[in-house]
């Protein structure tokens, strides 16, 4: 996650002073903020291994209303989030997911990659193999599985009984 917010937050910062001359401190706080923002807002939406779960929260939006990112830059540094937005393209796409980091500027513009590991940075998102699992496991759930079957099985008999009691078929039709 950490790579993926810190690309993210070195592009929107490096499109931001492309529009407005920014002092080398106050893009190291705007800089901060974007990743302190992000850490908070994603590390309960970060699937590493089913990575479009949770992305159009990550995404981050700019268009005629500010996102809750860049608001929250903006309350973090004192600069409006009206400042923010115009250092901005007007209409600004950004996903930030896991192994991916995109964007696209315009509405129906193209979908450009910031950022897409290489596999040495994806080790921490290959899972681990499956352990061995004892024989006797597979004996338990066989019996657990014959058991949970006989009983859906009287429970089915149960119910076509009902079904075929014409006291039963009368009150339900009533």
């Amino acid at each position: 996650m950490i790579n993926e917010i810190n690309r993210a937050s070195l592009f929107l910062l490096k499109l931001m002073r492309s529009r407005d001359r920014l002092s080398k401190e106050e893009a190291t706080s705007l800089r901060d903020a974007l990743v302190a923002v992000m850490l908070t807002r994603y590390h309960n939406h970060w699937f590493p291994l089913t990575p479009h779960r949770g992305s159009a929260y990550r995404c981050i939006r700019v268009n005629q209303n500010s996102d809750p990112v860049i608001t929250a830059v903006g309350q973090i540094t004192g600069l409006s989030g009206q400042k923010l937005r115009s250092w901005l393209p007007l209409e600004f796409t950004m996903w930030v997911d896991p192994n991916e980091v995109s964007y696209r500027i315009g509405e129906n513009g193209s979908v450009m990659a910031v950022y897409v590991p290489d596999i040495e940075d994806m080790v921490d998102y290959i899972p681990d193999p499956i352990p061995e699992l004892d024989p006797a496991f597979f004996d338990k759930c066989k019996l657990d599985q014959e058991a949970f079957l006989a009983s859906i099985r009287s429970k089915i008999q149960f119910c076509s009984f009902a079904f075929d009691d014409p006291r039963i078929a009368q009150s339900s039709s009533a």
